[in-house]
Protein backbone atom coordinates (compact mmCIF):
# COMPACT_ATOMS: atom_id res chain seq x y z
CA UNK A 1 0.00 0.00 0.00
CA UNK A 2 3.45 2.75 0.71
CA UNK A 3 4.12 1.76 -2.44
CA UNK A 4 1.24 2.70 -4.41
CA UNK A 5 0.61 5.63 -2.23
CA UNK A 6 4.13 6.43 -3.13
CA UNK A 7 4.04 5.80 -7.01
CA UNK A 8 0.88 7.83 -6.79
CA UNK A 9 2.30 10.70 -5.13
CA UNK A 10 5.58 10.55 -7.46
CA UNK A 11 3.24 10.44 -10.79
CA UNK A 12 1.26 13.30 -9.36
CA UNK A 13 4.36 15.62 -8.86
CA UNK A 14 5.28 14.61 -12.16
CA UNK A 15 2.11 15.56 -13.66
CA UNK A 16 2.68 18.73 -11.75
CA UNK A 17 6.62 19.27 -13.16
CA UNK A 18 5.30 18.68 -16.26
CA UNK A 19 2.34 21.35 -15.81
CA UNK A 20 5.15 23.51 -14.88
CA UNK A 21 7.13 23.18 -17.27
CA UNK A 22 4.15 23.88 -20.11
CA UNK A 23 3.09 26.97 -18.33
CA UNK A 24 6.88 28.62 -18.14
CA UNK A 25 6.44 27.59 -22.20
CA UNK A 26 3.48 29.38 -22.78
CA UNK A 27 4.68 32.63 -20.71
CA UNK A 28 7.69 32.62 -22.93
CA UNK A 29 5.33 32.48 -25.93
CA UNK A 30 3.41 34.56 -24.95
CA UNK A 31 6.02 37.17 -24.46
CA UNK A 32 7.43 36.64 -27.61
CA UNK A 33 4.51 37.47 -29.53
CA UNK A 34 3.96 40.45 -27.58
CA UNK A 35 7.54 41.93 -28.30
CA UNK A 36 6.76 40.91 -32.00
CA UNK A 37 3.25 42.81 -31.89
CA UNK A 38 5.10 45.55 -30.64
CA UNK A 39 8.03 45.55 -33.64
CA UNK A 40 5.38 45.56 -35.92
CA UNK A 41 3.13 47.99 -34.38
CA UNK A 42 6.24 49.73 -34.31
CA UNK A 43 6.77 49.73 -37.92
CA UNK A 44 3.16 50.25 -38.94
CA UNK A 45 3.65 53.68 -37.05
CA UNK A 46 7.07 54.24 -38.51
CA UNK A 47 5.61 53.81 -41.77
CA UNK A 48 3.10 55.55 -41.27
CA UNK A 49 4.63 58.89 -39.80
CA UNK A 50 7.29 58.93 -42.59
CA UNK A 51 4.66 58.61 -45.50
CA UNK A 52 4.15 61.53 -47.74
CA UNK A 53 0.64 60.64 -48.48
CA UNK A 54 -2.49 61.77 -45.66
CA UNK A 55 -3.73 58.92 -43.60
CA UNK A 56 -6.71 58.59 -41.54
CA UNK A 57 -8.79 55.73 -40.75
CA UNK A 58 -12.52 56.65 -40.11
CA UNK A 59 -15.31 55.26 -37.83
CA UNK A 60 -18.36 55.35 -40.72
CA UNK A 61 -21.93 57.02 -39.12
CA UNK A 62 -25.22 56.20 -40.83
CA UNK A 63 -29.06 56.81 -40.04
CA UNK A 64 -31.70 54.33 -39.19
CA UNK A 65 -31.50 53.25 -43.07
CA UNK A 66 -27.99 52.46 -43.75
CA UNK A 67 -27.17 55.84 -45.33
CA UNK A 68 -23.78 57.37 -44.80
CA UNK A 69 -24.08 60.91 -42.60
CA UNK A 70 -20.81 61.49 -41.28
CA UNK A 71 -17.92 59.77 -40.24
CA UNK A 72 -15.72 60.37 -36.59
CA UNK A 73 -11.41 60.20 -37.09
CA UNK A 74 -9.99 57.95 -35.70
CA UNK A 75 -6.14 57.87 -36.12
CA UNK A 76 -4.47 60.51 -38.51
CA UNK A 77 -0.75 60.80 -39.35
CA UNK A 78 0.67 64.04 -39.58
CA UNK A 79 0.74 64.61 -43.21
CA UNK A 80 -3.16 64.32 -43.16
CA UNK A 81 -3.29 67.53 -41.58
CA UNK A 82 -0.60 69.38 -43.84
CA UNK A 83 -2.69 68.09 -46.63
CA UNK A 84 -6.70 68.18 -46.07
CA UNK A 85 -6.05 70.86 -43.19
CA UNK A 86 -8.43 69.73 -40.89
CA UNK A 87 -6.13 70.22 -37.10
CA UNK A 88 -7.00 67.96 -33.77
CA UNK A 89 -8.87 65.97 -35.97
CA UNK A 90 -9.09 62.92 -33.90
CA UNK A 91 -11.78 62.27 -31.88
CA UNK A 92 -14.07 64.36 -34.16
CA UNK A 93 -16.43 64.22 -36.96
CA UNK A 94 -16.31 65.56 -40.27
CA UNK A 95 -19.48 67.25 -40.13
CA UNK A 96 -18.25 69.21 -36.60
CA UNK A 97 -14.74 70.26 -39.03
CA UNK A 98 -16.50 70.92 -42.24
CA UNK A 99 -20.09 71.07 -42.32
CA UNK A 100 -20.23 71.58 -45.90
CA UNK A 101 -18.48 68.65 -47.02
CA UNK A 102 -19.55 67.40 -50.11
CA UNK A 103 -21.89 64.20 -50.10
CA UNK A 104 -20.31 62.41 -51.88
CA UNK A 105 -17.43 61.65 -49.46
CA UNK A 106 -19.66 60.04 -47.27
CA UNK A 107 -21.71 58.22 -49.70
CA UNK A 108 -18.20 56.42 -50.96
CA UNK A 109 -16.70 55.90 -47.59
CA UNK A 110 -19.80 54.43 -46.90
CA UNK A 111 -20.67 51.99 -50.01
CA UNK A 112 -16.86 51.26 -48.89
CA UNK A 113 -17.56 50.36 -45.32
CA UNK A 114 -20.82 48.21 -45.82
CA UNK A 115 -19.43 46.07 -48.77
CA UNK A 116 -15.58 45.64 -48.02
CA UNK A 117 -15.05 46.93 -51.76
CA UNK A 118 -11.48 48.73 -51.99
CA UNK A 119 -11.74 52.37 -54.17
CA UNK A 120 -9.67 54.10 -55.60
CA UNK A 121 -10.69 57.59 -57.18
CA UNK A 122 -10.39 61.76 -57.58
CA UNK A 123 -12.60 63.86 -55.66
CA UNK A 124 -13.01 67.27 -54.94
CA UNK A 125 -13.14 68.86 -51.52
CA UNK A 126 -13.87 72.58 -51.89
CA UNK A 127 -13.53 73.52 -47.90
CA UNK A 128 -10.14 71.51 -47.50
CA UNK A 129 -6.51 72.71 -48.36
CA UNK A 130 -6.29 70.86 -51.79
CA UNK A 131 -9.32 70.85 -54.60
CA UNK A 132 -8.82 67.67 -55.59
CA UNK A 133 -7.73 64.77 -53.89
CA UNK A 134 -5.96 61.26 -55.15
CA UNK A 135 -7.67 58.73 -52.83
CA UNK A 136 -7.71 54.65 -52.02
CA UNK A 137 -10.15 53.46 -49.34
CA UNK A 138 -10.44 49.91 -47.55
CA UNK A 139 -12.42 48.55 -45.29
CA UNK A 140 -10.37 47.51 -41.84
CA UNK A 141 -11.42 45.40 -38.75
CA UNK A 142 -14.68 43.65 -39.36
CA UNK A 143 -17.46 44.32 -40.75
CA UNK A 144 -19.77 45.62 -37.59
CA UNK A 145 -17.14 48.09 -37.01
CA UNK A 146 -17.79 50.22 -40.35
CA UNK A 147 -14.12 51.28 -40.13
CA UNK A 148 -12.40 52.75 -43.01
CA UNK A 149 -8.36 53.37 -43.68
CA UNK A 150 -8.36 55.93 -46.45
CA UNK A 151 -4.46 57.07 -48.31
CA UNK A 152 -4.99 60.41 -50.12
CA UNK A 153 -2.89 63.25 -52.23
CA UNK A 154 -3.99 66.73 -52.94
CA UNK A 155 -3.73 66.81 -56.53
CA UNK A 156 -2.36 70.30 -57.45
CA UNK A 157 -4.68 71.61 -60.82
CA UNK A 158 -2.85 74.67 -62.23
CA UNK A 159 -5.96 74.85 -64.01
CA UNK A 160 -7.95 77.04 -61.58
CA UNK A 161 -9.72 74.35 -59.62
CA UNK A 162 -11.17 72.68 -62.47
CA UNK A 163 -11.38 68.51 -62.36
CA UNK A 164 -8.03 67.41 -63.57
CA UNK A 165 -8.80 64.67 -65.68
CA UNK A 166 -11.75 66.91 -67.47
CA UNK A 167 -9.12 68.97 -69.13
CA UNK A 168 -5.99 66.81 -68.94
CA UNK A 169 -4.81 65.16 -72.50
CA UNK A 170 -3.99 61.43 -72.59
CA UNK A 171 -0.06 62.27 -71.56
CA UNK A 172 -0.75 64.76 -68.95
CA UNK A 173 -3.16 62.95 -67.53
CA UNK A 174 -0.78 59.61 -66.98
CA UNK A 175 1.15 62.20 -64.96
CA UNK A 176 -2.03 63.01 -62.87
CA UNK A 177 -3.19 59.83 -62.60
CA UNK A 178 -1.58 56.42 -62.02
CA UNK A 179 -1.66 54.42 -65.32
CA UNK A 180 -4.49 51.31 -63.99
CA UNK A 181 -7.15 53.98 -63.64
CA UNK A 182 -9.23 54.82 -66.23
CA UNK A 183 -11.01 58.46 -66.65
CA UNK A 184 -14.25 58.19 -66.43
CA UNK A 185 -17.34 59.65 -64.53
CA UNK A 186 -17.84 58.38 -60.77
CA UNK A 187 -20.42 60.15 -59.04
CA UNK A 188 -21.33 63.86 -57.85
CA UNK A 189 -18.32 66.24 -58.26
CA UNK A 190 -15.51 63.33 -58.77
CA UNK A 191 -14.27 61.72 -61.51
CA UNK A 192 -10.96 59.77 -62.88
CA UNK A 193 -12.63 56.25 -60.62
CA UNK A 194 -11.29 53.42 -61.19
Amino acid sequence: MNNALELRLRELNEALLVSAVRQQELAEQARDAQAATRESEGRYRTILTSIDEGFCIIEMMFDERDKPVDYRFLEVNPTFEQQSGLLNAVGKTMRELRPTHEENWFQIYGKVSLTGEPVRFVSKAKHLVGTWYDVYACRVGVPESRKVAVVFNDIPTGNGNRNPCATATPASRRSLIPPRWGCTSWTGSSACGR
